[in-house]
């Protein structure tokens, strides 16, 4: 369109952050559902990195599923990881309130950014509901 990019090292750059856990959660959820949307306008776009939160949320289920109906040995993963998050934030941070809130955190940005994944590609791809992809493209593309 005849713009010239340029970096402009003075510049400030202000990221918003999120007050709560639930708005936080709003956001990742929103970011997966978005990510099915980039899928359908650019195909190209989706890497395998960007699926690994829905198998985190699904992988999650089973072992929550598994450790109720058949053995509590199937949650020793989750005991594993959420300990992992705990013990690398205690000591990157010296901090035991970060190092706890570390764990909803995320708990959220995995969880949220899954299950927003899975129901986008639920109802857009397996279901083909939502905005037909010709009228999302030119929302997008603002034509």
């Amino acid at each position: 369109a005849g713009f010239t990019i340029m970096l402009c090292r003075p510049a400030y750059v202000w990221h918003k952050r999120r007050v709560d856990f639930r708005k936080f959660f709003r956001q990742v959820y929103v970011f997966g559902m978005s990510r099915i949307t980039l899928k359908l306008l650019y195909p190209d776009s989706m890497k395998a990195v960007h699926v690994l939160p829905a198998l985190f949320v699904v992988g999650c289920v089973a072992l929550i599923v598994l450790g109720i109906f058949v053995s509590p040995w199937w949650l020793v993963p989750l005991g594993i990881y959420f300990a992992g998050i705990f013990i690398g934030a205690l000591l990157a941070t010296k901090s035991l309130k970060v190092a706890l809130l570390a764990l909803p955190a995320a708990a959220i940005q995995l969880g949220g950014y899954g299950m927003g994944f899975i129901r986008a590609w639920v109802s857009k791809i397996l279901f083909r509901r939502g905005r037909d992809i010709n009228q999302e493209v030119e929302i997008r593309r603002g034509k």
